[in-house]
């Protein structure tokens, strides 16, 4: 039989890495969800609408359109990018992820990621802008570069903005 589940080793890894990595600044919600969510990864279809599994299963905290497999690899690299820039001194807990207005190619999947926190009480976007992950621009073959590569297609990523001042 077929293994469709929703991702590749490479991304499931990745998430639980950088989801642990983030645990002391997630908030208590987006830290179960994102468990939830790796935890899930091996039954849920690869091609299965991801919004709505999202709201089925009442996840809040995180949110997307499209293919499974592409929610989770656009949620593991904002989650490699927050925690390759978070500065240490930072006191913010992130509260949620939102993927919108997004576009699901044979190759590609794009749209817009935000990054929501709080920061002593005070809700902050940590993050936002338009993403764009592209197996095809690995000169190999774009079912090699999704299955080895995963999440790290990304080509295109906003930059996190984490100053304390406003």
């Amino acid at each position: 039989m077929k293994d469709e589940s929703m991702a590749e080793t490479v991304t499931l890894e990745a998430l639980t890495r950088y989801t642990e990595a983030l645990r002391p600044r997630l908030s208590e919600t987006l830290a179960d969800e994102l468990h939830r969510l790796g935890e899930s990864a091996g039954a849920v279809p690869n091609w299965l609408e991801g919004g709505a599994w999202l709201r089925e299963h009442d996840f809040s905290a995180l949110s997307g359109h499209g293919p499974m497999s592409k929610i989770l690899r656009a949620v593991a690299y904002t989650l490699e990018q927050i925690t390759r820039n978070l500065p240490a001194g930072d006191n913010v807990m992130l509260t949620g992820i939102r993927l919108s207005r997004t576009v699901s190619g044979c190759s590609t999947y794009m749209g817009l990621v935000e990054v929501h926190g709080e920061r002593d009480g005070a809700a902050v976007l940590l993050l936002d802008g338009r993403f764009v992950w592209d197996c095809s621009a690995w000169d190999v073959p774009q079912s090699l570069a999704a299955q080895k590569r995963g999440y790290a297609c990304m080509v295109e990523f906003p930059e996190p903005r984490f100053a304390s001042a406003p």
